[in-house]
C-alpha cells in the first residue's frame, strides 16, 4: 500500500513535467513489456510456491527455463523495435523498446525471488525491496525530468524501480543461484502454471488492445489522455477490491457447504464493497476536472471525459469480483475461465464496433464501460445459479449504493459551481470532498441502506470492546 500511494505520487510528478506525447510513448512500449513479461512471471511462481517441499532443483529449473525464454523474449523485442518504430511512425520506439525490455530478463529472476520468498512467507522483505526501489527511481527519474531528458527520464526510472528491486531481493532473499537443471522437475511445474499463464495472457492482449488501437489509429497524446484517465479510478478501485476480496475469499471458503451462508456473505461484501467505491467513483468523477488541474496541470484537462467513463467501469467490478471468489472458493475453475472467454469475447465485438464504426477514442473508451455492463449481465445467472443469488437482490444490492452515489454526484456538480469564486483550487476541492461525504451519509440514512446501519453497528462494536 505505502509503495503503491509512493509510486502514484511519483506519477504525478513526472507527469507535470513532461509532455502528453512522452508520456504516451511509455504508454506504448509497456504494451509489448507487460505481454512479455506474462511469459515469464505467470503461472512459475505461482507452481513453485503450491508445490510442497520444492527444493533447490525446482527453483533453479525454473530459474534457468525462465531465464532462457526472457532472453529469447528480449532478442525478439530487440529485433522487432524497429517495425514496431515503422508502425507507429516514432522512431523513438526503437532505443526505449530496447532498453525498456531488459525489464523482461529482470523480471524472470524476480519472479523466483518472490516464490522463494512466499514460500518462507517472509513478506516484508517485499515491502522493503520495492519501497527502496520505489524511492530511488523516483529521484532518478524526478531529477532527469527536471534536466529535461523527457520521455527517457520516464524509462530510467522504470527500469532503476525493477533493477534496484531485484538487485535488494538477491542479497535478502536467501535464495543463491544454482546452475542444476531437470526437465522431470520442471515438466510438472509447467503444467501446473499452463492454466493461470493462458488466463493472464489473454488478460493482457484483451487490456493492452485498447491501447495498441489507439496508439495506431490517433496519436500518443490521446494515448496518454486515456491512459491517465485509467490511472485515478484504477487506484481507487484496486485498493477497495483487494481489500475487501483478501476478507471475501477466506470467507466464503470456510462455508463453501453451506449455500445459505456462502450467499449471506457474499451479499454482504457486495453491499459493503458497493458503499464504498460508489462514492469514491463518482466523487471522483464529479470533481474531475479541478483534481486533474490541481494535480497534473491544465495540460492534462483533456484527461477528463475518459477518467469519468473509467470511474462508471470500475464501479460495476464488486458483483463480478464476488461471483470470482465463490467460482474459486467452491472449486469451479473450469466454469471461471470458460465464463472469462465469453466475456473476452463479447468484449472484443464491442470493440470492433467501436473501432470501425465509430472511431473516435471517446466511443474505443466508452466500448470499455459497455463491456463491463455485459460482463455484470453475464454473471447474473451464474451467481443465481451457484448460489441461489435472485436476479433482483443482485440488482438490488448494488444499484441502492449507486442511486445514492449518483444523487451525491448531482450535489456535488451543484455545490461546485456556487463555489466557481473560490481562488484556491484546494480549498474548493475540500469544501466539495466534505459537501459529498455529508451528502452521501443523509442520502444513505433517508434510503434506510442496509449497509450504512451495518458500518455503524460495527464500529460501535469495536469501541465498545475497546479496539477504535
Amino acid at each position: 500500500m505505502t509503495a503503491q500511494l509512493v509510486s502514484f505520487l511519483v506519477s504525478i510528478i513526472l507527469a507535470r513535467m513532461v509532455t502528453p506525447r512522452e508520456y504516451g510513448v511509455i504508454a506504448l512500449v509497456m504494451i509489448f513489456i507487460s505481454i512479455g513479461n506474462i511469459f515469464v512471471t505467470d503461472g512459475f511462481g505461482n507452481a513453485l510456491v503450491q508445490k510442497q517441499n520444492a527444493d533447490t532443483i525446482d527453483f533453479s529449473s525454473v530459474f534457468l527455463f525462465s531465464l532462457i525464454l526472457s532472453v529469447l523474449l528480449y532478442g525478439l523485442l530487440y529485433w522487432i523495435s524497429p517495425f514496431i518504430a515503422e508502425f507507429y511512425d516514432l522512431p523513438v520506439l526503437k532505443n526505449v523498446i530496447r532498453i525498456m525490455g531488459i525489464r523482461i530478463i529482470l523480471a524472470s529472476v524476480n519472479t523466483v525471488q518472490r516464490a522463494y520468498i512466499s514460500k518462507k512467507m517472509e513478506f516484508r522483505k517485499f515491502f522493503f525491496s520495492t519501497i527502496i526501489g520505489t524511492i530511488i527511481s523516483a529521484i532518478t527519474g524526478i531529477l532527469m525530468a527536471y534536466k529535461g531528458y523527457g520521455v527517457w527520464a520516464l524509462v530510467i526510472q522504470y527500469l532503476t524501480n525493477s533493477l534496484i528491486d531485484t538487485t535488494i531481493l538477491s542479497v535478502t532473499s536467501g535464495w543463491k543461484i544454482s546452475f542444476k537443471f531437470s526437465f522431470k522437475r520442471l515438466k510438472p511445474l509447467i503444467s501446473y502454471g499452463w492454466g493461470i499463464f493462458a488466463v493472464a495472457l489473454m488478460n493482457a492482449l484483451y487490456s493492452n488492445l485498447r491501447n495498441f488501437v489507439i496508439g495506431k489509429r490517433f496519436s500518443t497524446d490521446d494515448l496518454a489522455y486515456s491512459t491517465k484517465g485509467q490511472q485515478f479510478p484504477g487506484l481507487v478501485a484496486a485498493n477497495i477490491n483487494n481489500s475487501i476480496n483478501a476478507v471475501l475469499f477466506p470467507a466464503v471458503s470456510m462455508v463453501q457447504e453451506d449455500k445459505n451462508k456462502m450467499l449471506s456473505v457474499t451479499r454482504r461484501m457486495i453491499q459493503i464493497e458497493t458503499f464504498f467505491v460508489g462514492p469514491l467513483l463518482f466523487g471522483l468523477a464529479a470533481v474531475s476536472p479541478l483534481c486533474i488541474r490541481l494535480l497534473l496541470t491544465e495540460k492534462w484537462l483533456q484527461c477528463v471525459p475518459y477518467l469519468k467513463i473509467m470511474c462508471g467501469v470500475y464501479v460495476l467490478q464488486p458483483i463480478q469480483m464476488a461471483s470470482i471468489q465463490a467460482m474459486k472458493a467452491m472449486g469451479y475453475s473450469e466454469l471461471y475461465f470458460r465464463l472469462d472467454i465469453i466475456k473476452k469475447a463479447v468484449a472484443l465485438i464491442i470493440l470492433f464496433i467501436a473501432v470501425f464504426y465509430y472511431n473516435s477514442v471517446f466511443d474505443i473508451v466508452m466500448s470499455a464501460l459497455a463491456a463491463e455492463i455485459c460482463a455484470t449481465i453475464i454473471n447474473f445467472p451464474v451467481n443465481k445459479k451457484l448460489i441461489a443469488y435472485g436476479y433482483l437482490e443482485q440488482i438490488r444490492d448494488v444499484l441502492s449504493p449507486l442511486i445514492a452515489s449518483a444523487f451525491m454526484y448531482w450535489i456535488v456538480t451543484f455545490v461546485n459551481q456556487k463555489v466557481e469564486w473560490m481562488e484556491s483550487d484546494i480549498l474548493r476541492l475540500g469544501v466539495l470532498v466534505v459537501f459529498g461525504c455529508m451528502a452521501y451519509i443523509l442520502i444513505c440514512y433517508m434510503m434506510k441502506l442496509d449497509s450504512l446501519f451495518y458500518i455503524f453497528n460495527f464500529i460501535k462494536e469495536k469501541k465498545e470492546g475497546g479496539k477504535l
